[in-house]
């Protein structure tokens, strides 16, 4: 389900035409998308693009579509990634810029649309795979640093010989 007041929230909510041109339609390459949400989001990456009309072709821009977006649109992470592999691997779109775990996590990844689906299924076709995002360890310091400060609570129907003789020295520095 769109989740319209997020995506309008965001400034997602775009009131542009989606161009499907017959030549797309009807191409093996689109036509052997496994799944409905790889339609979907093919078609929001063909309305995020935007469509020339004098040139008759799609524009030749980077976009960026987040995780974010797309729960917005109903989709989840797990089938957002797998679409966006399927799209790469099929010549729909390029990762410009790969984002992933950096910093805070809040770096994401950039595509551009391409046509190389136009020669899917011959011998021209040169196949593109996704690269992993870029993973930092960040989030794993974060999160050494938290366990670290383990909260011991004393509670008497757990309270034992050994917790009881615990003295407020060795409980410092632990925060609730």
């Amino acid at each position: 389900m769109i989740d319209r007041r997020f995506m309008k929230k965001h400034r997602w909510d775009f009131g542009s035409s989606i161009m499907v041109f017959p030549s797309l339609f009807y191409s093996e390459a689109f036509q052997s998308l496994k799944t409905k949400t790889s339609v979907m989001v093919l078609l929001r990456v063909l309305q995020k693009t935007g469509w020339d009309s004098k040139d008759k072709t799609y524009r030749d821009k980077t976009i960026s579509f987040s995780h974010a977006e797309a729960l917005a649109l109903g989709i989840s992470r797990s089938a957002f990634m797998r679409s966006i592999r399927e799209l790469v691997e099929k010549g729909f779109i390029v990762v410009e810029y790969q984002g992933g775990q950096v910093g805070n996590g809040r770096d994401y990844s950039r595509y551009r649309y391409c046509e190389d689906w136009r020669l899917f299924g011959t011998a021209l076709f040169k196949p593109r795979t996704k690269t992993p995002c870029a993973y930092t360890g960040a989030f794993d310091k974060y999160n050494q640093k938290r366990s670290k400060k383990t909260l011991v609570i004393r509670d008497s129907r757990t309270e034992s010989s050994t917790t009881s003789e615990t003295s407020e020295k060795e409980l410092t520095g632990y925060r609730a």
